[in-house]
């Protein structure tokens, strides 16, 4: 397990590695990988977390600007780092009227999700502002990185900040940034569509996508959205009656998620954003 994870695996493909080499002596489970590879980063993680702190006394002796932060918890183990540098702070200051978060990557020796903050300089190229590692994505972690973040930039909010849609997230946001303009990701977000829509994608299309799109991409005004999207509602929301089939199941859990989705409106949809700036962004990939 150990050599697959070394390898860049992780805990999903090593489960399936081991079980298809039978290696392991009963069928093997990603969450047993997962828990047998924090076990060990556990067990290594006072000398990993003393060559951090031996890293963040380099940095700070060659730049007096360099701001570190740990989380401990009860047991003296670390849970979460962040860092930036004295360049990235000052760039913040100058360019941080919209910041992206993402915590998508995970390759690193910790098992901890990665997560960077970055925008946009005035040429558009991408600037990093600053860096964590997390131990997990529930909302206490992601507030207290957000209270790091203030400490470190000297109390400036981002102005706007594109991120995934997670509740974890948008929770922690309200907590830190209230006056912060949140925007989800338009790359996630076409998943979520790929994912919740099909049901009705495949029942009335090629009708159900252009009515869809009037209201998401097409409308000029929030009020020609909104009068799109009760036309989407009154053609293609049907009423179902007991007992339900396959099909009928399928596009009742696909208007679930739109309606959740349309009470989320002024967090995705462009119309609905435009009173905001964000540097042409719309994603965090």
């Amino acid at each position: 397990m150990d050599q697959y994870k070394q390898a860049g695996c992780g805990p999903s493909r090593i489960a399936r590695l081991l079980n298809v080499t039978g290696s392991g002596t009963s069928n093997i489970t990603p969450q047993q990988c997962q828990q047998h590879l924090r076990k060990k980063r556990e067990s290594n993680i006072g000398r990993e977390c003393m060559m951090v702190m031996q890293q963040f006394l380099f940095m700070t002796a060659l730049d007096e600007n360099f701001y570190h932060a740990i989380e401990i918890d009860e047991n003296g183990v670390c849970r979460s780092l962040f860092w930036a540098d004295g360049r990235a702070r000052e760039m913040y200051q100058n360019l941080g009227d919209v910041v992206v978060f993402d915590v998508t990557y995970r390759t690193n020796t910790f098992l901890l999700p990665f997560a960077p903050f970055t925008g946009v300089n005035h040429h558009g190229q991408s600037t990093l502002f600053g860096c964590a590692l997390l131990s997990d994505e529930q909302e206490d972690s992601f507030v207290w990185l957000f209270e790091q973040w203030l400490q470190c930039m000297g109390g400036k909010a981002p102005g706007a900040i594109i991120t995934d849609q997670d509740p974890a997230i948008t929770n922690a946001i309200k907590r830190v940034f209230p006056n912060t303009r949140h925007r989800f990701c338009s790359w996630h977000i076409s998943l979520h569509e790929d994912e919740h829509l099909r049901a009705l994608r495949s029942s009335y299309n090629p009708g159900f996508d252009e009515q869809y799109y009037k209201w998401v991409r097409k409308s000029k005004t929030i009020e020609e959205a909104e009068s799109a999207w009760k036309k989407l509602k009154e053609k293609y929301k049907q009423e179902f009656m007991e007992p339900l089939t396959e099909k009928q199941r399928n596009e009742k859990k696909s208007w679930k998620w739109l309606e959740s989705m349309y009470e989320q409106r002024y967090s995705w949809i462009d119309v609905y954003l435009r009173d905001t700036f964000f540097a042409g962004m719309r994603s965090s990939q």
